[in-house]
């Protein structure tokens, strides 16, 4: 048997055939790999080639020394959400938080380690907040013991992830201990608390539910720490973050509001706007967030920048004479020079292909803020080369897209949009046989309202006499 083992090539054909089409070959194939399972060199062969569960056993029954090869392995390996969903079928993710629990430094390491590679995917988070993860790993970042240091790091990252989850906010409190490490921690740890606190915000059920026991969870104090994260010369992500969190405070709240005129924020928010990079890179990076609604109101905050954008750009104009303009401001939206923290240029900004990918996704309450923010390049003086730019970065389609499953509102404003777009000629040519399926089924099935902007855009594509039955 290990003779069989050390041939090359040999566990990948004996994995290959295990997941044949022939039965008898996938039965002989499985048998063999039990057998050879019992080397761990095997095991950790077998993982590459994609078949996980001897791994996991060894996860479940091995000796302390041969869970910690196979959690490093793990931590180390380049994995696909398949092999991760994988892993967490077969029970990886539940064994692994076992041994974080339990053991000693170095295989709690290890765990920690391959639960942060294993934490990418969503369902292995809900498995990891069933495990009851959460506490223990609070109380570990809440330790004072130095030999613990190295697992902060990796503590802090996976509780970042499972925050995206809504099921972190049944641990009661969860948030006001984040808030509590805030000041204590490394940049690393604290940019993960801040990403984990940003989520808890953000999740729908917290912001319509408590929002102003969140108000109360951050106190003046915390709050307070929170700003002058802002203020102070952190990394972007880690502004960005901090920024969501306040951004998820209600409204309407006056103490909120009194606390945060008390404590200065506008005038920084200000200065951040007129510093060198401003606040249009942060918002752009908000729009990659995992939270819906911190997308729908970074969105929301570049559309109403964005719409100022042509008279800033002429206003400039006139500067330009002492001084000539850089080629490389040249904004072929505009018909002039922009420059991003002064007229406020998506184009500039490169927020137009995350604007788009953010119509690509399935959080249907962002896509009219993202639809807004778009329909900005297609101002009247601007229509035609804003038309050209967003099809250019492959805008159309995923705007047709929203006409299909998106709500009302986000479908009056693409098909606003597409009727400009629709104006040249070319875009009728490219994309019209396209869009025509959806706007005969809108013709026909959807909301009254949209009716009659539906019926322009099929006159422009040359369809409505053809068609004049769906009306």
């Amino acid at each position: 048997m290990r003779r069989i083992g050390r041939i090359q090539g040999c566990i990948v054909m004996l994995v290959a055939m295990l997941n044949g089409d022939d039965p008898a070959a996938s039965h002989d194939a499985e048998k063999l790999l039990v057998a050879l399972s019992s080397n761990p060199q095997n095991v950790l062969h077998m993982a590459e080639a994609g078949y996980f569960k001897p791994l996991v056993r060894c996860l479940k029954e091995g000796s302390d020394k041969t869970k910690i090869l196979m959690a490093t392995a793990v931590s180390r390996m380049e994995l696909t959400d398949l092999c991760r969903a994988s892993l967490g079928e077969d029970g990886a993710v539940e064994s692994l938080v076992k041994m974080f629990k339990s053991g000693k430094l170095e295989p709690k390491l290890s765990a920690l380690n391959a639960l942060q590679n294993l934490s990418n995917l969503t369902e292995n988070v809900h498995r990891l907040i069933s495990s009851g993860v959460a506490v223990p790993l609070l109380q570990l970042l809440f330790s004072v013991t130095s030999v613990l240091t190295t697992l902060r790091e990796p503590a802090s990252a996976i509780l970042a992830r499972i925050a995206q989850s809504e099921s972190i906010l049944v641990k009661k409190d969860v948030a006001q201990q984040m808030l509590s490490l805030l000041n204590l921690s490394s940049p690393v740890i604290q940019f993960h608390l801040l990403q984990a606190l940003n989520s808890i915000a953000s999740h729908s059920s917290a912001s319509k539910i408590h929002p102003e026991e969140f108000m109360e969870q951050l106190g003046e104090s915390y709050l307070g720490n929170i700003v002058n994260i802002i203020s102070s010369p952190e990394s972007e992500s880690g502004k960005a973050a901090a920024i969501g969190i306040l951004s998820n405070l209600p409204v309407s709240s006056k103490k909120s509001t009194e606390a945060l005129k008390k404590l200065r924020l506008l005038p920084i928010l200000i200065s951040l706007m007129s510093s060198e990079l401003g606040v249009i890179p942060i918002l752009v990076k908000f729009l990659s967030s995992e939270s819906p609604v911190t997308k729908l109101r970074s969105a929301t905050s570049l559309a109403q920048l964005s719409q100022n954008s042509p008279a800033l750009q002429k206003s400039r104009k006139s500067r330009w004479k002492c001084l000539p303009p850089s080629a490389d401001t040249f904004c072929q939206v505009h018909h002039g020079y922009c420059i991003v923290k002064s007229t406020f240029c998506l184009v500039k900004a490169g927020a137009v292909p995350p604007l788009i990918k953010v119509l690509e996704g399935k959080e249907r309450e962002a896509h009219e803020a993202s639809l807004d923010a778009l329909a900005t390049l297609l101002q009247d003086e601007i229509w035609e080369s804003g038309s050209l730019y967003i099809a250019q970065t492959s805008g159309v389609q995923a705007i047709i897209r929203v006409l299909e499953s998106g709500t009302v509102k986000a479908q009056e404003k693409a098909l606003w949009m597409l009727e400009r777009i629709f104006r040249i000629e070319e875009h009728r040519s490219q994309y019209g046989e396209s869009a025509q399926v959806v706007l005969i089924d809108l013709a026909q099935n959807g909301d009254p309202r949209l009716k009659s902007t539906v019926a322009r855009v099929l006159a422009q594509l040359e369809l409505l006499q053809a068609q004049s039955s769906y009306f």
